[in-house]
């Protein structure tokens, strides 16, 4: 494969590689013209999908459904545009996932009652890059101002507002910025509490911005179906540099983090404010929370470690 559309494509492109290099499988992007023992549906369920899954299964083909998002069952408060599944995608999710096939989860949700042979397993493999590509590491030095990174999809840059009077606070008594990665400015709101820099996402630059920062953060509305049930990534890119992270309560941060060790994990204002002044004032503190957090990322996600975590779904199938 030598283009990519998507982030998700390289991450599985990883992972094939990987799992080609034990000698107990042979992986490759699907192709209608060749014979498989399994095929892995990632993200794809649209009824061509489910067309092509009923075909497969009629012919003793093993079928893998990564869900990856919580499709099923939709409530709360969408405060971002764009981010409530459609309708649509909850009834392709469903219907694909009725067909009985093998069920992944690359983060896990509330899962809706389902068949009972449905195989249910979780393997999260959002940073299976880490350290082949994000292969920086901080080093953490005094320094006159404190640059606080973010990264995402710049609409949801609006979570940053969630502890907007904390960073307004903490500028009153330290030089701090905050640095946005992000793939356009479009959608920023600037009422952030603290001056902010835009930097435009590029995946071959991104590990180069991401070392700038001292400090990650990542303040979440949970209030919905869809923002309790995302992945790590967006904080464990920071940790696998060697940078610590403040965050709200999402499962899967707490499933990344050793709270208090490898970062930390705030639940309300207070929190926040105190989590973010004992990493801005102490800079031991940055450099020791933030080894244990890129030793932390390496001992979950590292592209060996989640391969392994497919050789035994791929041998429990057959």
């Amino acid at each position: 494969m030598e283009n990519f559309n998507s982030q998700w494509d390289i991450l599985y492109w990883q992972i094939a590689s990987e799992l080609n290099k034990t000698r107990k499988f042979e992986c490759e992007l699907y192709n209608p013209s060749c014979q498989y023992d399994s095929v892995i549906f990632t993200k794809m369920m649209n009824r061509e999908c489910q067309k092509l899954a009923r075909r497969l299964k009629q012919q003793n083909v093993k079928i893998v459904f990564d869900a990856n998002v919580n499709y099923y069952k939709i409530w709360g408060d969408f405060i971002v545009d764009g981010t409530k599944p459609a309708l649509e995608q909850q009834r392709d999710a469903v219907a694909m996932t009725q067909l009985e096939l093998i069920w992944l989860y690359a983060v896990q949700p509330t899962l809706p009652i389902l068949p009972q042979s449905i195989i249910k397993t979780h393997i999260s493999l959002v940073i299976t890059l880490t350290f082949d590509h994000f292969r920086y590491r901080k080093n953490h030095k005094e320094k006159d101002q404190i640059i606080i990174g973010w990264c995402g999809y710049a609409k949801k840059s609006l979570h940053i507002s969630l502890i907007a009077d904390v960073l307004k606070n903490l500028s009153e008594k330290y030089r701090i910025r905050l640095r946005i990665i992000a793939e356009d400015s479009e959608h920023y709101r600037n009422d952030f509490g603290i001056p902010f820099d835009w930097v435009p996402w590029n995946f071959d630059r991104f590990p180069e911005e991401i070392v700038q920062s001292d400090i990650a953060i990542s303040p979440k509305y949970l209030n919905n179906s869809y923002d309790l049930g995302h992945s790590e990534y967006k904080i464990a890119v920071f940790m696998a540099e060697g940078i610590p992270a403040v965050v709200s309560p999402q499962q899967s941060y707490c499933e990344a983090i050793e709270n208090g060790k490898s970062s930390f994990i705030a639940s309300n204002e207070e929190e926040w404010y105190h989590y973010l002044e004992s990493l801005i004032r102490d800079t031991s503190l940055r450099s020791i929370i933030g080894q244990t957090a890129r030793e932390r990322i390496k001992k979950l996600y590292s592209k060996e470690i989640v391969a392994q975590r497919y050789v035994h779904l791929i041998k429990s199938l057959f």
